[in-house]
């Protein structure tokens, strides 16, 4: 697939699929901070597998500056709860895998509803996975939005939920 060590951009993701680690563990990575948030991908969402097949997951948002609101500027609405809900989806499709008892106080804090930032908390839990599965990355931020940048490998909007 990528044969040059160039820098890939990727956009920020809820618990991103496994594509999006493989690049961690293979590349230096920078992670787009000032795009304006894009409904309907992994930047508020995951998809977890249950017994009734594919559970899409979503954190509900807030924009405060409205369409316009960059990503890094996104606040997660807490009041709806959703963060039981995800505890609740995740606890039954994966209580009975080997590692779940392993992993859950791993997770707990992130499914709690004490983040306030989507960006903060999908960066913490992106470190935290990392972690959890021995990949050491290399990651940075934008410091501006480009629609089109150089010198950068650009998948922000390659993994979605609305491609294979």
């Amino acid at each position: 697939m990528l044969k040059e060590k160039k820098p890939i951009l990727l956009s920020t993701a809820y618990f991103p699929p496994v594509e999006y680690f493989a690049l961690l563990a293979r590349f230096p990575v920078i992670i787009e901070q000032h795009e304006t948030f894009r409904k309907q991908s992994y930047r508020n969402r995951c998809e977890i597998y249950s017994e009734k097949g594919l559970m899409p997951l979503s954190i509900p948002v807030t924009k405060p500056l409205g369409n316009h609101t960059p990503t890094n500027q996104v606040l997660i609405r807490n009041e709806d709860k959703w963060y039981l809900k995800h505890k609740r989806a995740i606890q039954s499709a994966y209580e009975s895998s080997p590692f779940y008892l392993f992993y859950k106080d791993e997770l707990e804090e992130f499914l709690s509803g004490k983040h306030e930032n989507l960006f903060e908390l999908n960066f913490q839990l992106i470190l935290q996975l990392c972690d959890l599965i021995g990949i050491k990355p290399q990651i940075t931020f934008t410091g501006q939005f480009k629609k089109e940048p150089v010198g950068v490998v650009d998948l922000r909007n390659k993994i979605s939920p609305k491609q294979e």
